[in-house]
């Protein structure tokens, strides 16, 4: 059948998101302790160890943002499709699909600001982390901006999973729809 509602698409964009929730605190915690343990490991230089952490929690928490805007984009434009296709085969359930659309397109509202601040925060703060190290900007603006980052991933699950949750709803009356439509 037409089944796009797998709760593995979910669960995989969810994983991801959790998982680069976790390797960006752990970075932020390692941060505030890098010349510590670059002491301990006798590493000629914290500021390496912390880059390399930073740089590559930052570039994975750009991927896991990036995929809660496409799950919603595309999960959506699946929806709208559909019921486009079955539009002159069946008006009403056609009708009932776009409703199921309307209802998950204003999903996005919940779950795309932290999405979108989450990126935002990642790059301000990468460039600042940059600008301190030429002592460009005030030493307290990036580790607050990294701040900001952990605090928008860690406030925004219940609003993303939320979301995406209500959407795993959504997809499946469009398919039990589409399904009544194939028998």
């Amino acid at each position: 059948p037409l089944r796009i509602a797998s709760p593995f698409m979910e669960w995989a964009v969810r994983a991801l998101y959790l998982f680069a929730l976790s390797i960006l605190s752990i970075a932020y915690a390692l941060a505030w302790f890098q010349i510590p343990i670059a002491t301990h490991f006798n590493w000629p230089s914290s500021f390496v160890f912390h880059l390399a952490t930073a740089g590559i929690s930052v570039l994975i928490s750009f991927f896991a943002n990036l995929s809660v805007l496409f799950y919603f984009i595309g999960t959506g434009v699946w929806m709208k499709d559909r019921a486009k296709e079955i539009l002159k085969q069946d008006r009403s359930k056609a009708q009932q699909i776009w409703a199921i659309y309307e209802k998950s397109n204003k999903l996005k509202a919940k779950a795309f600001p932290f999405a979108t601040f989450s990126i935002f925060f990642g790059i301000l703060t990468f460039v600042m982390g940059g600008a301190f190290q030429v002592g460009a900007v005030p030493s307290w603006l990036h580790p607050t901006l990294a701040t900001l980052l952990c605090l928008t991933g860690w406030i925004g699950i219940k609003f993303v999973f939320g979301a995406m949750r209500e959407n795993l709803e959504n997809l499946n009356k469009c398919s039990e729809l589409l399904d009544d439509k194939l028998d």
